[in-house]
């Protein structure tokens, strides 16, 4: 949450979870993840119990810059066909999390290319 920093993990694909414990009343979240475009959820009404499930994060923005486009391919280029432990791998750039950045992680971001953060 804005001004309330908190953290949950997601799935390889950005999916996640916040499960609220206590009332906290009308907020706005902003949520972020490297790699992903960033997101908001306006006026949320918070009580205990809650659950907001599932939220989807969009993978590709990989500068971001809150769009995903051609700029977000070539910096996953610079990358490719490196494995985790050689120098110029990225997790980040991993996007399928399996430890290479090949053409698998471009074809993610080519499935949300042209998406930004304001058509969440």
């Amino acid at each position: 949450m804005i001004g309330q920093p908190i953290s949950v993990y997601t799935d390889v694909y950005g999916d996640f979870t916040i499960n609220v414990s206590s009332s906290i009343g009308v907020c706005d979240i902003k949520i972020t993840k490297p790699g992903f475009l960033m997101k908001e959820l306006k006026e949320i009404v918070l009580k205990k119990d809650l659950q907001l499930s599932p939220i989807t994060m969009w993978a590709g923005d990989m500068n971001g810059d809150n769009v995903i486009n051609m700029a977000d391919v070539i910096d996953v280029v610079k990358g490719y066909n490196t494995i985790e432990g050689d120098n110029l791998y990225i997790a980040d750039y991993d996007l399928n999390k399996d430890g290479v950045i090949k053409m698998l992680d471009i074809i993610i971001i080519a499935r949300n290319f042209n998406m930004t953060s304001y058509m969440n």
